[in-house]
């Protein structure tokens, strides 16, 4: 993790390594709960044992959370990732920042799956524009 510029590493598909990006307050939280650890292990979260998450125990962790919320649909960690993506692209942000947010290597898979947010938006739009001529 590099918190000065508030970015870490994830290994994710394929063995695929992402730069990904902290806000700063979930960099204040991380700071907060290291500092409450009182080891010196690599590891940001650590089971019960002292190891490193596996995959499926933060799967595991993330269905168990939205159990407890009462939240029914299906959600997985990717999902954050998804939801942080298309908030932003409903937001104006522009599909080369979310490629490189998402570290895809190909634009087309960003406009794929970002691409009709937009499109939703520009169809509200359109409905108001119309709206408003027909008054």
């Amino acid at each position: 993790m590099d918190f000065e510029k508030r970015r870490f590493k994830v290994v994710g598909k394929g063995d695929k390594e992402r730069i990904c990006m902290l806000s700063e307050q979930a960099k204040e939280k991380i700071l907060q709960y290291l500092g409450s650890r009182d080891d010196n292990l690599e590891p940001l979260f650590l089971s019960r044992e002292s190891k490193r998450w596996s995959k499926s125990s933060i799967q595991r962790y993330v269905r168990n959370l939205i159990n407890n919320v009462g939240i029914t649909k299906h959600i997985t960690p990717h999902s954050f990732r998804h939801s942080v993506l298309t908030h932003m692209r409903l937001h104006g942000e522009s599909i080369e920042n979310l490629q490189l947010l998402a570290g895809h290597s190909s634009i087309q898979t960003t406009q794929k799956t970002y691409t009709h947010v937009g499109l939703d938006d520009v169809s509200d739009r359109f409905d108001m524009f119309f709206n408003r001529l027909n008054k």
